[in-house]
C-alpha cells in the first residue's frame, strides 16, 4: 500500500513539514483571523479550481479559464454599475461564466472539437476581446488606468466605462531640453 500511494504520501509529509516550521517561525499564521483572510482572498481561485476539478475528471482541460474568469470579473463591476445588487452581480456574473462554459462544453461534446484546441482558441478570443473592451486599460479598485504603477487619484472617476479616470500623463523626462539652446535652430 505504501509503495503504490508513495507521491501521495511524500506530498503530505512535504505539507506537515512546512505546516511545522511555519507554526515555528510564525506562529500567527494558524490564527483564526488570518486563516479567514487567506480563505477569503483565495475564494475566487478556489472556485475555479473547482470547476478545473470536474473538468479534468472527465478526462478534459479548459485552458481558457483565467480569460473566462476576467470576464466574470468585469461583468460584475458592469453589473453592479447598472444599479444590481451585489449579490445579484455576482449571480448574473455566474450566468456569464455558465454560458461561456457552455459553449466550451457544447463545441466539445457534440461538435467533437477536442477541448485544448475550442479552450485555446476561447482563451484567445476572450482575452483579446476584453482587452479590445477596455482598450487595455487596468482596472483598479476604483478607477481604470493606462499606467499599472500609477497612483489612485485623489477624486476618481466612475468605474468601468462610466466616465473612467484614464492617466494619460506623457512621461516626464528627468533632464528636459533647453528651449533655444542652439541659436542655429531659429
Amino acid at each position: 500500500m505504501l509503495q503504490r500511494h508513495r507521491r501521495e504520501i511524500s506530498l503530505i509529509a512535504a505539507i506537515l513539514a512546512i505546516g511545522v516550521v511555519l507554526a515555528a517561525a510564525a506562529p500567527g499564521f494558524f490564527s483564526f483571523a488570518n486563516q479567514r483572510d487567506l480563505l477569503l482572498a483565495n475564494m475566487p481561485v478556489l472556485i475555479v479550481a473547482l470547476g478545473m476539478v470536474l473538468v479534468i475528471l472527465t478526462g478534459q482541460i479548459d485552458i481558457s479559464v483565467g480569460s473566462q474568469f476576467a470576464i466574470c470579473s468585469v461583468a460584475t463591476g458592469v453589473f453592479a454599475r447598472m444599479g444590481l445588487p451585489t449579490p445579484l452581480a455576482g449571480v448574473a456574473a455566474c450566468l456569464v461564466g455558465a454560458l461561456m462554459g457552455g459553449i466550451n462544453g457544447a463545441l466539445v461534446a457534440w461538435v467533437r472539437i477536442p477541448s485544448i484546441v475550442v479552450t485555446l482558441a476561447t482563451m484567445v478570443a476572450l482575452r483579446d476581446s476584453l482587452r479590445w473592451i477596455t482598450q487595455g486599460a487596468w482596472v483598479h479598485r476604483n478607477y481604470v488606468t493606462k499606467d499599472p504603477k500609477a497612483e489612485q487619484p485623489k477624486q476618481p472617476g466612475g468605474v468601468l466605462f462610466d466616465g473612467p479616470q484614464i492617466n494619460q500623463r506623457a512621461p516626464q523626462s528627468a533632464n528636459p531640453p533647453a528651449q533655444n539652446a542652439n541659436p542655429r535652430a531659429r
